[in-house]
């Protein structure tokens, strides 16, 4: 009784296993693909984003996908996908519906002085296909421009209305709110340098607008100044803010934290590779930083430049240059490797590469 249970279990187990391959099989192939309803966009277009292929079986999940993938391209407002059987297999149509044509533009909530720079930021224009994925661009870069300007609050929503001309009107309504200035940055963890040196770096300050991105750069400057003395692993904490309301205008005070790190120091510069043009002391003496010197990443790009101009100064002008840094953290010292790799004159296809592996030294 047991074994013949078990057999039971076995030939269902084996059943289930090759279910999948026989619905595979069981699927009707497809004999052609056609697009209907489409008027302006080339059914080629549309072909070349569906994975659905002829002289293959059909499959309900890729047909979804290709729904998807079609919508995404942004020109339709309805779409379906039909199934006509033929002798040998079956015929997949899908049956789209356009957006209408942009007979008009209109702009709300600026002035006509700003008209003319808000065109210039569209995707689209008249007579263009209404198209949602360009609508989307639009707003982003119109909000990117008002945010620029100080306008954080602002809010821009484009959208389209039929007309009496089977097209439409596109609205593009903005709202800017009120604009949005710099009332103080607070700098927290900077014990190498003072507040004015780290602020002395920066574009975003008092008084002057808000802008996100500008404030991005500007840590992304601070921090490489903070590696250029020694703090090779500085980075800012998240930074907060806090928005008021004086007199009518809309300020914004940032609070910045900095993680400075160990500022490191070079212990030692090892050459590695057959070196038959100069020799380990010229290369050393030429290299900065030195010995005993503060690591500063873009010396090490400089002496790396430098070295390959002397040796094509020798008419070795494909040299391979790899640098490595080896960091001992607790100890605050770092080695440099240089991996130097000497072609032969003229054409061998070398090049020169800088890079930083860091790992900690249990010393």
């Amino acid at each position: 009784m047991l074994k013949r249970l078990v057999g039971i279990v076995l030939a269902l187990s084996i059943v289930l296993i090759f279910l999948p391959k026989l619905e595979v099989w069981a699927s009707p192939m497809v004999e052609e693909i056609q697009v209907k309803g489409n008027q302006y966009i080339d059914t080629e277009e549309i072909l070349q984003v569906i994975k659905s292929k002829v002289d293959e079986p059909l499959s309900e999940q890729r047909i979804r996908e290709d729904i998807q993938a079609i919508y995404d391209i942004g020109f339709f407002s309805y779409l379906s996908a039909l199934k006509e059987k033929e002798k040998d297999g079956l015929i997949l149509i899908f049956q789209v519906e356009e957006n209408e044509i942009i007979n008009e533009i209109s702009f709300e909530g600026v002035d006509d002085k700003e008209v003319n720079k808000i065109k210039k930021l569209l995707t689209f224009k008249q007579k263009d296909l209404f198209n949602f994925v360009e609508v989307k661009k639009s707003k982003d870069k119109i909000t990117q421009f008002y945010h620029k300007k100080g306008f954080l609050a602002a809010s821009v929503n484009i959208f389209n209305e039929n007309d009496e001309s089977n097209g439409c009107k596109v609205i593009v309504d903005i709202q800017k709110g009120e604009i949005v200035r710099v009332k103080r940055v607070e700098i927290k963890g900077n014990s190498s340098f003072s507040d004015s040196q780290v602020r002395a770096l920066m574009k975003t300050r008092y008084r002057r607008f808000f802008d996100q991105q500008i404030l991005k750069e500007d840590l992304k400057k601070i921090v490489h100044f903070y590696q250029n003395h020694g703090y090779y692993f500085a980075y800012f904490k998240s930074s907060d803010f806090e928005f008021s309301e004086e007199k009518g205008i809309e300020s914004v005070t940032i609070f910045l934290e900095i993680v400075e790190g160990r500022q490191f120091f070079v212990s030692q510069i090892e050459i590695r590779g057959e070196n038959k043009i100069f020799s380990e002391s010229e290369i050393i003496s030429q290299f900065k930083p030195s010995k005993g010197g503060l690591l500063v990443p873009d010396y090490i790009k400089d002496s790396i430049n430098f070295l390959k101009d002397k040796y094509g100064e020798r008419g070795y002008i494909h040299i391979r240059i790899k640098s490595d840094l080896d960091f001992d953290r607790e100890g605050g010292k770092v080695k440099i490797l240089l991996q130097i790799e000497e072609a032969g004159k003229g054409g061998v296809d070398c090049t020169i590469l800088a890079f930083s592996r860091m790992w900690r030294l249990n010393r």
